[in-house]
């Protein structure tokens, strides 16, 4: 038969094991769980991009010579013009700089008639394209403003038409451009932009006497357009 002793002290020892059991459980369940860190908010404007724009543009054009004591004359021309760009940015706390490449036709033209001698002179700027870079600042609400600046270069063509005269020219000429905008970051990498854009694509000649005409070039100076644009891009 058991000693009555030994029997009671082991019972008093596993009582004793069994509040410290379930203390050590109850530690157990209520040590913190701890959760993976969250992941950075994408930047909604650095990398590459890819867009489309359209808008409307105004320019004038200086025209003078043709024929002996011409006087210089000048004219509006408009037009609407569309683009395809895509560049690169570079994101620094809230600043912006990046390097943007646009190609796209401007049918931005005019005329008007030569007030010594009657001829219609006319331009027409036609396909062009631009190299910028661009620094901005972007605010909180995922808004980007920045401005742009490059050069630019484009195939204008310039025509003289009068009685037994019919000479044009079509040539490459380069310039510079300058801008500013606002760019709103939406959801999907989409990127909505409004543009204000300057261009100016220098002076071009047509010379009337190479082309079997009377003798006299007409120069076209001050080929230039003041242009908005409405784009969309997909941010890659």
């Amino acid at each position: 038969m058991t000693d009555p002793l030994a029997r009671f002290l082991l019972i008093a020892a596993l009582a004793g094991l069994n509040p410290l059991a379930s203390a050590s459980a109850a530690d157990l369940s209520a040590a913190p769980v701890v959760k993976g860190v969250a992941p950075l908010p994408e930047d909604p404007f650095a990398g590459f991009y890819l867009g489309i724009a359209a808008g409307y543009g105004r320019g004038a054009t200086q025209a003078d010579g043709g024929l002996a004591g011409a006087s210089a004359f000048s004219f509006d021309t408009d037009g609407a013009l569309a683009a395809g760009y895509g560049g690169y940015n570079w994101r620094s706390g809230a600043f912006l700089a990046g390097a943007e490449v646009e190609i796209g036709y401007m049918g931005i033209s005019g005329s008007a008639l030569q007030p010594l001698g009657g001829a219609e002179v006319s331009t027409h700027i036609g396909a062009y394209g631009a190299l910028t870079g661009r620094l901005g600042v972007v605010l909180g609400t995922g808004t980007l403003i920045y401005g742009k600046g490059g050069v630019a270069l484009a195939w204008p063509k310039l025509e003289v038409q009068g009685p037994g005269l019919d000479a044009w020219r079509v040539e490459a000429n380069a310039g510079w451009t300058a801008g500013a905008g606002v760019e709103q970051a939406l959801a999907g990498r989409w990127l909505l932009r409004a543009e204000y854009q300057y261009f100016d694509f220098g002076e071009m000649t047509a010379n009337g006497a190479a082309l079997g005409g009377p003798a006299g070039a007409w120069t076209a100076s001050t080929l230039d357009a003041h242009t908005l644009k409405a784009g969309i891009a997909h941010r890659f």
